[in-house]
């Protein structure tokens, strides 16, 4: 009522203030300041949709004391999280195209008018702000009639289809750390000044969204060894330290989904990773014993080792429990989380005599062990086995693409027969050019696993499809990506439709797995967007654009909702702090880290309490934010430039000659306002000097690799801090140095790592691991440095 008695008031200001001088919209729309036309539009009501601005945008009153001061209004990433009495934050608002400026121009021209503009726009501002920042109900997903059940509003309840995708590695990439296995983050200034990890993730998210899209799965735990979700630091119960950093990776995947209205279903383990540290059989294997090259039977014990069994227990309740330090949200009573998916693709490949206890399946008495439990700890959330779907039952075995299938340690009727309601819904993978076979294939696989479901009252979700960027197909059987996606999403939709009157049968489908530009596959993938990534200008992905639409089509709503409990919307307040500050304790956002800050692709972010700061690199000037760090230019000479000029590449050939004495070289700490450098809240490159030393980043080049160099400065002796550094023409990074003997160096060393064996054209690796370039490049040296006396002993 206040706001709409201010905004009658002020356009009665403004309509007597109009009369003389007059300001009408046409005037104001032929000022300069793009602003003030979109003010009157506000007041006209004209905003249409065709506004929206994805990065949110910021209003603020100078001083409502004195309106006259000016509105201002303008587009910022950094969020504000509920209404103040003169700061609002409307995440994908309508209300304009990142306006900024205050209404002061106009001020001594029309000052009656001015200050009805502004009054009337402000209060049309407060109305929408508040409208946009209002909590919304939520509610868990639910099963109902062998149907998944959503609802946002008391007695409505929606059908909820759940089409979605896989993301691997997302956890260190939502934690931030600077380097990725998989999803590479290239460093380059033509793609908004490079992506950090959670931008990456944002931009996931946001692709999801704006395809309909409902669900990401992902592993609830890093894969990369560098970066451990568990450490050897055990506490008196045995079990293993927990990395606090990728836990609130975790917690921006969670809150991030939130915003956008995703739900997510968290992987509690996965069969397949082998990283120490990582939630899984090779992984446990080498953080208890360091077992580093199992036996089958080794890694079968994952199911029955009672130490092992206590830790996916342990790791289960610390997700269960623990509190969301970005939203304050305890897991185990968010709603953005749809299901515990409890362990990827489980096997058993040691034998019936290993993998079977008294006629009963290891894997599964290890499922329902844990499930239990987890119940025990939350009964707000679904449960599932991300199965693959294999059959060993002899009168189902026909059905697999191939004969090894058999032996990998259950069968899918089998296994969900004894799972019983342990697990809340079925999953199963359909690939093609995976199993090597044509795509037509994967449709009676998939009719086959719904007629499974049905006889034991499970919904059925596809958890993965896919398939690889394959240009020319390698066999007959093998088609393109694009006709395989057709084929799976055309009988998925087909399948859903006609199970949609049904209480169990196909319910959803996921692809794995989702890619987002700026990010690139590592090098040995030998594609574009990964082995598997999907980026928005594959010729594949407008099925994925199909696959949302459908099932959002036949999310109908339902006449009468449910009596469950779990479907009453619960409004969930968030913790209120001040700007630059988030979470229950009202922590500092680091902006560099979260890629939210507005420094210039040529500056150094500095995160600061509460904000943060932006200093151009060496030899370039300006004020740091973007577009205002240019190169330094004296006489015609670029000095960013010039640097390298200071460095020579030492090229002798031959071996490493020898030397009678110690050589004295030591690494120099990799300065944090150079290029290259990233914050890493793993502490992973502070884990070591020659980690110290290195850049954080991809994607260097050798005039940044110099200017880093340049950078550290020089000792307190007056000497240069850094006299020399080597360039990776490999992996595109560099370590800096000093005190290195120019007769102790190769021209030009190379490293060569064990790969999977990929052929261009070949969606499958062909035979054992190889070795391929991983590191190879040259040493820089300080022209003007002085040659350490030890060099020219022999």
């Amino acid at each position: 009522m206040a706001s709409r008695a201010c905004r009658a008031a002020a356009l009665a200001l403004l309509a007597c203030a109009l009369a003389v001088p007059a300001l009408g919209q046409a005037e104001v729309q032929a000022t300069a300041a793009p602003w003030a036309s979109e003010i009157v539009n506000l007041l006209a009501g004209s905003v249409g949709a065709s506004a929206v601005n994805p990065n949110g945008i910021h209003v603020k009153h100078s001083n409502l004391a004195l309106p006259t001061d000016g509105l201002v209004v303008g587009a910022l990433q950094q969020t504000v999280e509920g209404p103040s009495a003169t700061s609002f934050l409307m995440q994908q608002g309508n209300l304009g195209g990142g306006i900024a400026g205050t209404m002061g121009p106009l001020m001594h021209q029309h000052p009656y008018a001015t200050m009805a503009v502004q009054t009337a726009a402000f209060a049309t501002i407060v109305k929408a702000a508040k409208k946009k920042l209002a909590p919304k109900a939520e509610a868990f997903v639910v099963i109902e009639d062998g149907n998944f059940v959503e609802s946002s509003k008391l007695g409505l309840c929606t059908a909820f289809y759940p089409a979605g995708l896989n993301k691997f590695e997302f956890v260190e990439e939502a934690a931030g750390v600077p380097r990725l296995f998989d999803a590479q983050l290239v460093n380059d200034e033509g793609f908004r000044n490079g992506l950090t990890g959670p931008e990456a993730v944002r931009d996931m998210l946001d692709q999801a969204v704006s395809n309909k899209l409902s669900v990401v799965r992902f592993n609830a735990f890093t894969v990369d060894e560098d970066y451990p979700t568990l450490t050897a630091t055990f506490d008196t119960n045995n079990n293993p330290a927990v990395s606090e950093a990728m836990l609130r990776g975790i917690d921006y995947i969670l809150d991030e989904a939130h915003k956008r209205g995703l739900r997510v279903i968290p992987v509690l383990a996965d069969y397949f990773r082998d990283a120490k540290g990582s939630l899984s059989p090779k992984g446990f294997l080498k953080l208890r014993d360091n077992n580093n090259s199992p036996t089958a039977a080794e890694i079968a014990s994952f199911y029955t080792d009672a130490t092992f069994k206590q830790w996916s227990k342990f790791y289960a309740a610390t997700l269960i429990n623990r509190v969301n330090s970005v939203n304050g949200r305890v897991y185990k009573d968010d709603p953005t989380i749809m299901a515990w998916d409890l362990i990827n693709e489980p096997r058993c490949e040691a034998g019936d005599a290993v993998c079977i206890t008294s006629a009963v399946n290891n894997i599964g008495s290890w499922a329902i062990e844990l499930s239990n439990y987890i119940r025990s700890l939350d009964s707000n959330h679904l449960i599932t086995l991300g199965l693959e779907g294999w059959y060993n039952d002899p009168t189902r075995t026909s059905r697999n693409p191939f004969a090894a299938a058999s032996s990998y340690g259950y069968d899918f009727v089998d296994l969900l027969t004894q799972l019983g309601n342990k697990i809340s819904f079925a999953t199963f993978n359909a690939y093609a050019d995976l199993y090597e076979k044509p795509a037509a294939w994967t449709v009676q696989w998939i009719m086959d696993h719904v007629a499974d479901v049905a006889a034991l009252n499970l919904p059925l979700i596809i958890k993965e499809f896919g398939a690889a960027p394959i240009t020319v197909p390698a066999t007959p059987a093998i088609e393109t990506r694009e006709t395989i996606y057709r084929t799976i999403v055309t009988a998925a939709l087909l399948q859903i439709t006609a199970d949609k009157s049904e209480e169990y049968g196909l319910k959803g489908a996921l692809y794995f797995q989702g890619w987002v530009p700026g990010t690139r596959a590592a090098p040995y993938t030998l594609a574009v967007g990964g082995r598997n990534g999907v980026l928005p200008s594959d010729a594949a992905y407008p099925e994925i654009v199909r696959l949302g639409l459908g099932l959002k089509a036949l999310s109908s709503k339902l006449s009468t909702c449910p009596d469950n409990e779990l479907l009453t919307p619960v409004v969930y307040k968030a913790p209120v702090c001040n700007k630059g500050f988030q979470g229950p304790d009202c922590h500092d956002i680091d902006e560099c880290l979260l890629g939210t800050d507005n420094c210039d692709f040529n500056a150094a972010c500095h995160n600061t309490l509460g904000a943060y700061s932006c200093k151009c690199f060496i030899d370039f000037y300006g004020l740091g934010t973007k577009g205002h760090c240019n190169p330094l230019v004296i006489d015609g000479v670029d000095k960013t430039v010039a640097i390298l000029d200071k460095f020579e590449f030492f090229n002798i050939g031959g071996v490493l000659q020898e030397a009678e004495t110690v050589v004295q070289q030591s690494f120099v700490d990799y300065p944090a306002k150079a290029p290259g450098y990233a914050v890493d809240p793993s502490g992973y490159f502070e884990s070591s000097p020659a980690l110290e030393a290195r850049s954080r980043l991809q994607g260097m080049t050798i005039e940044e690799c110099a200017v880093a160099c340049e950078t550290a400065g020089k000792t307190d002796g007056g000497a240069f801090a850094c006299n020399s550094f080597f360039y990776n023409d490999v992996d595109l990074n560099c370590v800096l140095y000093t005190g290195q003997c120019k007769n102790r160096l190769q021209a030009r060393t190379v490293t060569d790592c064990l790969r999977p064996n990929f052929e261009e054209g070949e969606p499958l690796a062909v035979g054992p691991d190889v070795p391929l370039p991983c590191g190879g490049g040259y040493t820089y040296f300080r022209k003007t440095a002085a040659t350490p006396a030890y060099c020219t002993t022999k």
